[in-house]
């Protein structure tokens, strides 16, 4: 979709260059994606990303802005979710998803332990933590391809539950 997108990717795919992940977009003049700490853009007269951003993994969220609409394919090893840990510093967090379904964050997060008013966000919607409650809010589910932001008090190691297995058609 046009303008920002947050995105992750719940594939290991063999090269990760940003050149390599990307290629499938058919209109990526004037695409800028960013991680948490650096950016690349793209050249339309390189005909190439330019910028510090230079792989792309699976366990950061990416935020991808786009003047037109357009869709990345991949090819790529399913991730085993609780195979992957992912460190939480104390702070903002820019987290992928990996898990194959929709999790509540209480299912999602249960690995950490967040206090009072931590917060996680998507694109459009947050939780917020509360004691003795859980996460509240208006972010019911995550999701992927989506990426989230994550402000956490205490650090730690993000490990999804197991991926459900997915049915055959």
């Amino acid at each position: 979709m046009p303008g920002w997108n947050w995105i992750s990717f719940s594939l290991n795919v063999p090269d990760q260059s940003i050149d390599n992940t990307l290629q499938s977009l058919s209109n990526p003049v004037g695409g800028l994606i960013k991680d948490q700490t650096s950016f690349s853009q793209y050249s339309s007269g390189l005909n190439k990303w330019v910028g510090s951003l230079t792989n792309l993994g699976y366990t950061s969220m990416y935020q991808y802005n786009s003047s037109s609409k357009d869709t990345i394919h991949l090819i790529g090893e399913i991730i085993q979710s609780e195979t992957v840990n992912i460190p939480i510093s104390a702070g903002w967090n820019w987290i992928s998803y990996l898990p194959n379904t929709a999790l509540t964050p209480n299912e999602a997060l249960i690995s950490l332990n967040p206090l009072n008013n931590d917060i996680i966000k998507s694109r459009t919607e947050f939780s917020q933590y509360v004691a003795g409650v859980g996460w509240i809010g208006n972010l019911d589910f995550l999701n992927y391809p989506n990426g989230y932001m994550l402000k956490i008090s205490n650090p730690g190691v993000l490990q999804y539950p197991p991926n459900v297995p997915l049915s055959a058609p």
